[in-house]
């Protein structure tokens, strides 16, 4: 009985015990949720924005159509984007599903994920150091420093977080390996490495970064068997060997995936002196944005020259910082480790291997910037000891900073609604910067802003003349205005940058067609089939060259190996249903019109047309009700119809006066001024 009252009491004072190690800890994390949904929550209203979004999620169409045992095959094999990661793939499969394409959901998934990265930073540190109030400092700044507003409101960058998550567990499966050792613990930091690895390849630094770890706050350096230092060291290093291994195949992976997909920047494009010039000062850059947040932007443009003096400025403080965190290594090991944490997590986006445009990117430092938040933390704790402050002024200094990165960081965030306010912003906040002005552009396009539109492309075309992209992106806008002759010009000028680039012949194919010039549009057709042979709307838009030139046959093989790589391209099914119809073949072309609703049933064009081979068939009362039909699905330019030479023996019948009542439709309705027009003369365009 005694015994059994001294093993409650003993339960229940280690239950007190764990309570009120909690107690300082549980004000911290819930400070941290409030001033991450405070800075963040405007994103629930954000929209999916042009710059990769596309990409990852909006046009994707293996991503629209949700998690599938199909697409999570594909998933695991697909190399888009410049990348293997499976799990990011996935993660956005999985949005889907839930949320379908509301783009406020997807954004608050980053959120989430962002908001659990930044607790558990809290709790590692908080476990390997015991410091709770220097840890949830760090934790702070890692949740609301404005360098990271990229990460969190961009949806595209959902695998920068899923990467710092796996970071994140792998830390934590670590600190308990080192707590106790065993085969077990070792086998669950590998899974978390593989799968943050498998999320975004930039976690091949983890093996580094754990080093580093074992050498402060762990000292493991110091203390394993009583041996030496160095010895120690080499035993730590062979104990990662596996972790590197991982490492190594991931970063040839990830090269072999980048250069295949034509990401890599050739020497001859940027030479190797520039790439370590421009390293140089990214560092630096990174420095400054860490200590001074403002203009900020999503991208950086690439210099063409640095200057010597800013160079050499970049490598003297470099090695000034190094030289100093080495001498201070026994007394100030944080330092030490903070900085080779912030210099090593970089090296993989630091643009020895430039993959991109970017000279540097904010969201590259989301992990590496850690190691600079943990220095500052311990430093600020080191002065407090030793100034007059007073724990209560070291408190107030340290929420006063972090309100005011709050309150910076949720104007960042803002700059990420949608498009248009992104680039704004980057075109106000940088200089020269084509890319900026490119991608505003093309929002503007999508808005139907042409005139300004077409004013920024000519900005990045100032900036950079023999800039491919933007000669393409204008002869679009200004084949929107119907300016076929220059956009002709500007594709022209494209293709002798870029000779094999088949999405610039595609569009000046389309702008000589709507010339009238469909001879030498088919032979441009042909030079992008012989480039990019799996492009169903080329198939599509040469079929309708060739029917222009009255070649009806050969325009329907076309549609046809159109429909083979894109069985629901309605373009090609409506295209080919004209081309039937134009031969007599009534009855094929509804078979393709059905199709064509099969895929839109809300097409109103595709019953109308349907309507007409009914017509044309003199089937009066059947065509009548597929314009009915028509109409249900929201035609209403009866003025057109009135004047469609198709159906003159429809409108003479009673059927049709039938419709007329039931539609509350007057002839008075009818324009007398419209000229008369074939509807099988206009031809999708894809």
């Amino acid at each position: 009985m005694n015994l059994n009252m001294a093993s409650l009491l003993n339960r229940k004072t280690s239950l007190e015990f764990r309570i009120y190690r909690l107690r300082p800890a549980f004000p911290i994390c819930l400070t941290l949720v409030l001033l991450t949904l405070v800075v963040y929550w405007q994103v629930r209203d954000f929209e999916f924005v042009l710059y990769d979004d596309t990409s990852y999620v909006s046009d994707n169409p293996h991503v629209q159509d949700g998690l599938t045992s199909k697409n999570l095959l594909w998933a695991v094999e697909a190399v888009d984007v410049s990348n293997w990661h499976p799990i990011t793939w996935i993660s956005h499969l999985m949005d889907v599903e839930l949320f379908g394409m509301n783009p406020g959901a997807h954004h608050l998934t980053n959120l989430i994920v962002h908001l659990i990265n930044s607790m558990l930073l809290f709790i590692i540190l908080k476990r390997i150091t015991g410091l709770t109030w220097a840890s949830g400092f760090v934790a702070a700044l890692f949740a609301v420093h404005p360098i990271n507003a990229e990460s969190v409101a961009w949806v595209s960058e959902r695998k920068n977080l899923l990467c710092a998550f796996f970071f994140m567990i792998s830390l934590w499966a670590y600190v308990r390996w080192v707590e106790k050792p065993c085969f077990r613990r070792y086998v669950l930091v590998t899974i978390f490495f593989i799968l943050g690895l498998m999320a975004k390849p930039m976690l091949v630094t983890l093996p580094f970064v754990l080093l580093l770890l074992d050498f402060w706050p762990f000292e493991r350096i110091r203390r394993i068997n009583g041996e030496k230092e160095r010895a120690n060291a080499i035993r730590l290093f062979w104990e990662k060997i596996p972790l590197f291994v991982l490492s190594l195949g991931s970063s040839v992976l990830t090269f072999l995936v980048q250069r295949n997909s034509g990401a890599v920047r050739s020497f001859e494009s940027l030479s190797f002196q520039l790439r370590m010039d421009n390293a140089l000062i990214s560092y630096v850059r990174y420095l400054c944005k860490l200590l001074r947040p403002l203009h900020l932007a999503v991208v950086y443009p690439y210099s063409q020259s640095i200057p010597a003096w800013q160079v050499g400025g970049a490598l003297v403080l470099l090695v000034v910082i190094t030289w100093i965190s080495i001498c201070h290594i026994k007394r100030y090991p944080y330092i030490f480790v903070g900085w080779f944490w912030f210099l090593g997590a970089l090296v993989p986006v630091i643009g020895i291997i430039q993959v991109g445009p970017q000279a540097m990117a904010d969201r590259y430092a989301y992990i590496p910037l850690i190691g600079l938040f943990i220095l500052i933390a311990w430093g600020i704790r080191e002065i407090s000891l030793k100034s007059h402050l007073g724990k209560i002024g070291i408190v107030s200094l340290a929420g006063t900073l972090i309100a005011v990165l709050a309150v910076i960081t949720h104007q960042q965030a803002s700059y990420w609604k949608n498009t248009i306010t992104l680039f704004q912003h980057a075109v106000n906040e940088t200089s020269n910067n084509h890319i900026a002005h490119i991608n505003l552009a093309l929002a503007l396009m999508e808005q139907n802003r042409l005139d300004e539109a077409i004013a920024h492309f000519n900005l990045a075309l100032k900036i950079k003349p023999a800039f491919p992209l933007a000669h393409n992106n204008l002869g679009v806008a200004m084949g929107r205005q119907g300016r076929y002759s220059e956009a002709i010009r500007h594709y022209t000028e494209a293709l002798r940058l870029k000779p094999d680039w088949a999405g610039a012949l595609f569009n000046l194919g389309n702008a000589l067609s709507a010339l009238g010039q469909f001879e030498d549009a088919v032979k441009v057709y042909r030079r992008a089939l012989a480039v990019s042979p799996n492009d169903a709307e080329i198939y599509n838009n040469l079929g309708n060259a060739l029917f222009e030139k009255r070649n009806p046959d050969e325009a329907i093989d076309y549609y046809q190996q159109a429909l083979a790589l894109q069985p629901g391209c309605v373009s090609a099914l409506l295209n080919s249903a004209k081309a039937y119809a134009n031969k007599g073949e009534y009855g094929l072309a509804r078979f393709y019109f059905r199709k064509a609703i099969n895929f839109e049933p809300n097409n109103p064009r595709a019953y109308y047309l349907i309507a007409v081979t009914y017509a044309k068939e003199n089937r009066i009362s059947d065509s009548v009700q597929w314009i009915e039909r028509a109409a249900q699905q929201g035609f209403n330019n009866w003025p057109y119809f009135r004047k469609d030479r198709n159906f003159v023996r429809v409108r003479q019948s009673s059927d049709y006066q039938k419709l007329m009542k039931r539609l509350s439709i007057l002839e008075s309705n009818f324009m007398s001024d419209i000229p008369d027009t074939q509807m099988e003369s206009v031809h999708d365009q894809g």
